[in-house]
């Protein structure tokens, strides 16, 4: 690493420029970061020493169900995967009905999803399909993406009698950086993979926040790239366990703060806004936007809520539900922007507490 970094989050990237540029960004895009064919070709490539590290192998079929290929364009790209196994196949997981259909006839041997879509998936074999997983022939789970719930992997590997294996795909650029196997030790694939302290700019040996220097990517190795990931301290906790920071992981998407701010002071009458994320008893997660509106007339006015929605609309394809009430000056505001009900995420001011001695 050279003597002095430069420390950047996600949304605080420098604009590069290089020749014939592959960009990756967000959906919507924040913070569009550009990159040569030759960095793209060397974060594919440990890309692909992780799947192989995760268990994909030759003679292998496998099914990549995410809600968007794009959120991880490096790791899931056909290109990387392709080559590794004998058939590579794509459906989306919403739909649980499709899915089954799509499993049944493209006969995976190992299937990459989210925590949550597996779980949920797994809830709907057993209540609606009356299918018995372990039917289905999956002897390998790759969970990408999200913090699963507590005893989410044990429950996974029981019912489908499958090996159960976390992949880290970084939130930059996607590339399939470490893996985990239920009940192992995390295995590094890439040296890019750092920890940081939450809030001062320094690397840690243990815990802390993971981040990224690609340092043998000529246009990238001047940075350390803040992913907001939380490093995981338990087994059973895969690789990241929270997020900090000014984005927010939900139904395996990064929701921006900063976005959801920049939309919403456009609407006259908002004193304050904050989000409520909850899971439940449920497998999938669910947002709030609670929105202190300064004026009684504005709370149940439906033209002031269908502006609210599109403003959400216009930062994220979340289905986000709106709830308005009145603020006055005398009301107490939240504590946070964000109400994390999952405890997934907390502030870096939280987080650097947590931390302290």
């Amino acid at each position: 690493m050279s003597a002095q970094p430069q420390w950047v989050t996600r949304d605080r990237l420098p604009a590069l420029q290089p020749e014939h540029a592959v960009v990756a960004f967000d959906d919507p895009a924040e913070a569009p970061l550009a990159i040569s064919q030759q960095a793209l070709a060397a974060l594919r490539a440990e890309s692909a020493r992780a799947w192989q590290a995760a268990g994909i192998a030759p003679g292998q079929r496998v099914l990549v169900s995410l809600t968007r290929q794009g959120e991880f364009p490096l790791a899931v790209g056909a290109d990387v995967l392709a080559p590794l196994c004998a058939a590579l196949g794509a459906a989306s997981p919403r739909g649980r009905l499709r899915l089954l259909k799509t499993i049944k006839a493209f006969r995976p041997d190992v299937w990459v999803t989210t925590p949550c879509a597996a779980l949920d998936f797994l809830a709907r074999l057993y209540m609606e399909f009356n299918v018995d997983p372990f039917e289905l022939g999956l002897s390998r789970i790759l969970l990408v993406g999200e913090v699963a719930s507590p005893g989410a992997r044990k429950r996974l590997a029981d019912e489908f009698e499958s090996e159960v294996v976390d992949v880290y795909c970084d939130p930059v650029f996607g590339a399939a950086l470490a893996v985990r196997k239920y009940g192992g030790d995390l295995e590094v694939i890439s040296g890019a993979l750092r920890r940081a302290h939450p809030q001062r700019d320094e690397l840690l040996a243990d815990g802390g926040e993971i981040a990224l220097h690609f340092d043998e990517v000529e246009e990238l190795a001047g940075l350390v790239i803040r992913s907001g990931q939380l490093c995981a301290a338990q087994e059973d906790e895969g690789i990241f366990s929270g997020t900090t920071g000014d984005h927010v992981l939900v139904r395996g998407r990064w929701l921006s703060l900063p976005l959801f701010e920049q939309s919403l002071k456009l609407i006259d009458g908002i004193s304050y806004w904050h989000l409520q994320v909850e899971r439940g008893e449920g497998t999938l997660d669910r947002v709030t936007l609670k929105v202190g509106l300064n004026r009684d007339s504005l709370v149940e006015n439906p033209m002031w809520k269908a502006r609210i929605r599109e403003a959400v609309a216009s930062v994220t394809p979340v289905r986000v539900e709106v709830e308005c009430y009145l603020l006055t000056e005398d009301d107490e505001l939240p504590p946070a922007r964000v109400e994390d009900l999952r405890g997934h995420h907390r502030s870096r001011d939280e987080v650097a507490a947590g931390e302290a001695p």
